[in-house]
């Protein structure tokens, strides 16, 4: 398994969903207030990064699992996991026009 921790800003939307086009995992970390942070599929309150991966490694009937879990899989750090291989900055730049311009209006 392949994994990188990122981030993500809210315009990089179109790079999100190509990853998963693409077959790509991308999970939310979230902080579990101490020392411990959760992977899950979905999750927008108190992220503060995302995984990605090119395996599914949450278990089909859950919906998370903890950091100590996610050191137990054998998986190799790679930055490439997180590039698609379609390039979508364009869409990108754009998505983040349009925050710009809405946000100092």
């Amino acid at each position: 398994m392949r994994y990188y921790f990122t981030d993500f800003y809210n315009w990089e939307q179109p790079k999100i969903d190509q990853l998963r086009k693409e077959g790509k995992y991308v999970y939310s970390v979230i902080d579990d207030e101490g020392e411990h942070y959760s992977i899950r599929r979905w999750g927008i309150c108190n992220r503060f990064a995302f995984l990605v991966t090119d395996v599914d490694i949450i278990p089909a009937d859950e919906d998370s699992i903890m950091d100590e879990e996610f050191f137990d899989i054998d998986g190799e750090e790679d930055e490439w996991v997180a590039i698609p291989f379609k390039d979508v900055s364009a869409e990108c730049a754009a998505k983040r026009k349009e925050f710009e311009a809405r946000r100092y209006v």
